[in-house]
């Protein structure tokens, strides 16, 4: 998700939620929060890899429920109702304002870049990504 600001003050300023980000054939889910801090890009994320000590074993392949929830104290992300991810934005300091304000929608399927690399394996294509629903609850 990008901030609908993004025109107006830029990115990082805007604010971005990466809710589900899965690399090649890895069996992990990452969530990460972007936004500007001083000037420069801050970012905090955790993945189902390594939460605190717990994991979660996904096979990405597979249809998976995925949660996210953004209120004034925090955006906690979840995969099967495993959390992954969660960032505290009460104070709305050091430019966590941002995720006060409203945000957009993306969904795509990348294709190199500076995470995983340039290097890209022409056999994986064609690829798709599958989505059977996205509900937003206020």
């Amino acid at each position: 998700m990008l901030g609908e600001n993004i025109d107006a003050v830029s990115w990082p300023a805007c604010g971005e939620i990466d809710i589900i980000e899965a690399v090649n054939d890895e069996n992990v889910v990452y969530g990460t929060n972007h936004w500007q801090y001083e000037g420069g890009h801050a970012q905090y994320g955790n993945s189902t890899k390594d939460y605190y000590g717990t994991s979660k074993v996904l096979d990405i392949t597979q249809f998976h429920n995925y949660k996210m929830v953004w209120n004034e104290k925090l955006i906690a992300m979840y995969v099967d109702d495993f959390k992954y991810q969660e960032i505290a934005i009460e104070n709305a300091a050091d430019g966590l304002e941002a995720f006060h304000k409203p945000q957009f929608f993306i969904l795509n399927v990348a294709v190199a870049g500076n995470w995983p690399g340039f290097d890209v394996d022409d056999a994986q294509f064609p690829n798709e990504m599958l989505v059977d629903y996205i509900r937003v609850l206020k």
